[in-house]
């Protein structure tokens, strides 16, 4: 037998191909998530390491260190400030750090890497073209090549909802149906 025809003496086609057909013809806006982040450097400033035996914050001090760090290694970096520490942080020492990234980083949160993550995906998620989505069956891609937060998924939801005719969850092959437009007569 031809190994361009299977044993039922049509022509083979792989999944990619009938996928991919499938696909074109369909009504189907496929949403990568991962698409949605900056995957700009993140970093994280640990509090902790400007505290006076790890447990006070000094002001003098601290505005010395502060001021002689040198922040252009932050330029263009997502950074999240925070402190791991039971120490009672000043709302002040955040917004110095704040100050001085502010002319560097790219974005500046309060939290940690998760945190940062999850802000860096929401703003993804505001800058969705709704007009690209509008009217549209949406299935929102399960798989991923980086951990996208649960929170991310969810405030997509919430975001593209009120635009779509449907919302699916997984691949075009195996879709779980989140969401579909009630129509009014």
């Amino acid at each position: 037998m031809d190994k361009r025809h299977d044993e039922r003496g049509s022509k083979t086609r792989t999944w990619i191909s009938l996928i991919l057909n499938n696909l074109k013809n369909s009504d189907y806006y496929i949403l990568e998530v991962e698409s949605l982040f900056d995957f700009s450097e993140m970093k994280v400033i640990n509090i902790d390491e400007y505290l006076e035996d790890g447990l006070i914050l000094i002001e003098k001090k601290f505005r010395k260190i502060i001021k002689l760090k040198n922040w252009k290694e932050y330029k263009n970096v997502n950074v999240a400030i925070n402190s791991k520490n039971k120490a009672i942080i000043p709302t002040w020492a955040y917004m110095i750090i704040s100050s001085y990234l502010s002319p560097f980083a790219k974005n500046i949160i309060e939290g940690d890497l998760f945190d940062l993550k999850k802000y860096i995906f929401s703003i993804g998620i505001n800058k969705i073209n709704i007009e690209n989505i509008k009217d549209k069956n949406i299935i929102v891609k399960g798989c991923s090549k980086i951990n996208v937060p649960i929170s991310s998924y969810v405030e997509l939801c919430k975001k593209i909802q009120p635009y779509a005719n449907t919302i699916n969850f997984g691949e075009i092959c195996s879709k779980v149906p989140v969401y579909r437009k009630k129509i009014i007569l």
